[in-house]
C-alpha cells in the first residue's frame, strides 16, 4: 500500500491529478485590462486551487497564470515507527503556468514546486529529525489539445530530498519520470535514483525510522 503524507496529499490534489477536480470551475475574476480572458472559458477548466487565475491574450492564445502555497505544523503523516506516529511541520510552495490555443483549449501546462518539511517522532518536532526537500517542475503536454485524458505528464527534479544529522541522505527521487496518457496514470519511463517510486514510502520507512532513532 503507497503511504501519502500531508504534503504529498496537498500537492497532488492541487496540481489537479484526481478526477474530482476535473471538473471543477475557476472563480471569477474582474477584468483588469482589456487583454484579460475570462479564466471560466478555458478548457479542461482550471483548477480553483491556484486562484485567483488570470489569464492574458496574447494574440495566439491565452496563457494563465496562477499560484498555490500552504503551511501545517504537528500534523501526522500516517506513517508510523515502532507504532508511533512520525509527525511533520513544513510547508510547499507551486507556481502554475497554462498556454491555450485561440479557442481556449490547453496545449501545455507548467508547475514549479517547491517544499521543505521536517519529520518527528514528536508532535512538537522536539527529539531527532529527518529534513524533507523538494524541487521539481511538472509538465503536462495536450496531444489533444484541450483533452485531459490525453495529456502527458513529466516530472523532472528531485521530488524527494530526505536527509538527516549524523546519517546524510535518507533516501532521495530524482531525475525524469513520464506517465503515460491521461489523470493519474502509471509511468511510461523513469531515469535518474527513485528510492520511493516518487512516494511510496513503504519502500523507505526502515531508512526513516532509523534516521529518527527508532
Amino acid at each position: 500500500m503507497i503511504q501519502r503524507h500531508p504534503r504529498t496529499l496537498r500537492i497532488l490534489a492541487r496540481l489537479g491529478l484526481a478526477f474530482l477536480l476535473v471538473g471543477a470551475v475557476a472563480g471569477p475574476v474582474t477584468a483588469a485590462s482589456p487583454h484579460q480572458l475570462d479564466p471560466a472559458q478555458m478548457i479542461p477548466p482550471l483548477n480553483p486551487d491556484f486562484g485567483p487565475w488570470i489569464c492574458t491574450d496574447t494574440g495566439q492564445g491565452a496563457v494563465c497564470r496562477g499560484h498555490n502555497q500552504d503551511s501545517w505544523s504537528g500534523d501526522d503523516t500516517g506513517l508510523t515507527c515502532g507504532g508511533r506516529p512520525i509527525y511533520t511541520t513544513g510547508w510547499f510552495d507551486t507556481q502554475a503556468v497554462r498556454w491555450h490555443l485561440p479557442d481556449g483549449r490547453a496545449i501545455h501546462t507548467f508547475f514549479k514546486n517547491s517544499s521543505s518539511e521536517t519529520w518527528s517522532l514528536s508532535s512538537d518536532g522536539s527529539g531527532q529529525t529527518v529534513q524533507v526537500n523538494g524541487s521539481w517542475n511538472q509538465h503536462y503536454v495536450y496531444p489533444v489539445p484541450g483533452d485531459i485524458n490525453q495529456r502527458v505528464e513529466t516530472i523532472t527534479g528531485a521530488d524527494w530530498q530526505v536527509t538527516a544529522k549524523g546519517t546524510g541522505l535518507v533516501f532521495h527521487d530524482t531525475g525524469v519520470l513520464r506517465r503515460n496518457p491521461g489523470v493519474d496514470t502509471g509511468t511510461n519511463f523513469t531515469h535518474g535514483p527513485t528510492d520511493s517510486d516518487h512516494g511510496d514510502l513503504d519502500l523507505v520507512i526502515d531508512q526513516i525510522c532509523a534516521a529518527l532513532g527508532a
